[in-house]
């Protein structure tokens, strides 16, 4: 139960995401580098993992959106098994 709660959450946060954006699905799934099919399943059915969380983080952080940052960082460091500042680096700006 616990898992299908939090894939709901994640589909919220990737719709809020693109909506903030202001694109369609076809447009957000361009800016992400993946299919339409992806965007929608990543909205319905199917929860990022990996590299598309740290991605969506990316995006979100680089419009100081940290609220929706924050729900991919999570899951993230949730996949990863570590606490969630840990994955920190993967968006740090190089100096």
């Amino acid at each position: 139960m616990e898992a299908m709660t939090n894939q709901r959450v994640i589909a919220r946060t990737v719709r809020q995401l693109r909506l903030a954006l202001g694109d369609t699905q076809q447009q957000f799934a361009e800016r992400m580098g993946w299919a339409i099919s992806t965007a929608v399943r990543y909205e319905t059915t199917r929860a990022p993992r990996g590299r598309a969380l740290a991605d969506l983080a990316r995006m979100a952080i680089a419009r100081g959106w940290d609220d929706i940052a924050s729900v991919f960082r999570m899951t993230l460091a949730e996949e990863l098994g570590i606490k969630s500042y840990d994955v920190d680096f993967l968006w740090r700006k190089e100096r």
